[in-house]
């Protein structure tokens, strides 16, 4: 089964509003160093995210070595959207 990080980040965030009923998206950004209105964009699938975001979440989420190798994985090549798209892949939308 392949990993995705819209995935993780989506179930992380779920886990934490369940846990807390008061969490949010924007709590989760801020926790994540990152706008809230770039997470909606990531977990829709509406902004991809680089290699170096990927670690950098992945740290701050304490993700096991395996896990984060795996989350820093399912991030795409910059460039390769179309590709995945074409193919089914991933669901990333692009703007010309």
């Amino acid at each position: 089964m392949r990993v995705s990080y819209q995935t993780v980040l989506q179930g992380e965030l779920s886990r934490r509003c369940e846990k807390n009923s008061h969490y949010s998206l924007r709590a989760f950004a801020k926790f994540l160093e990152i706008s809230p209105s770039s997470l909606s964009e990531i977990l829709s699938g509406k902004r991809g995210i680089s290699k170096n975001r990927a670690t950098r979440i992945a740290e701050k989420l304490s993700l096991c070595p395996e896990q984060s190798a795996a989350f820093i994985h399912s991030v795409p090549v910059r460039g390769t959207k179309n590709y995945f798209k074409i193919f089914g892949i991933l669901s990333f939308t692009t703007s010309s």
